[in-house]
């Protein structure tokens, strides 16, 4: 697994726009709060690019507010998921973007 982290949204729409699309990732997981441009600001830039459909894209964030995750699966999130509060639950949250990546859950 090659995990490559942004500290801004902006950088990482750089990067992702300069990538080769054999170079593009198989899951894209989004900061709500991510600085510059927020997870729901990045998921509406993604969705008006067709170059990235076939992408996952899942938000993480500490807040369980239904709306903020109505409005991320509206925009093509595949799963809006609360940082977990414990370590203990880090293991199986990455279970689970794992799973996203097996290549049957686009």
């Amino acid at each position: 697994v090659k995990l490559t982290c942004f500290m801004y949204g902006r950088k990482f729409i750089e990067v992702l726009e300069n990538s080769d699309a054999e170079s593009l990732p198989q899951l894209i997981i989004l900061d709500y709060n991510i600085p510059e441009m927020n997870g729901v600001e990045l998921l509406r830039y993604l969705k008006g690019k067709s170059r990235y459909d076939h992408i996952c894209k899942v938000i993480w964030s500490t807040s369980s507010s239904e709306q903020f995750k109505t409005d991320c699966l509206a925009l093509g999130a595949k799963d809006y998921i609360v940082k977990p509060s414990h370590f203990s639950g880090m293991h199986s949250l990455a279970q689970t973007f794992l799973s996203f990546c097996d290549g049957n859950a686009h």
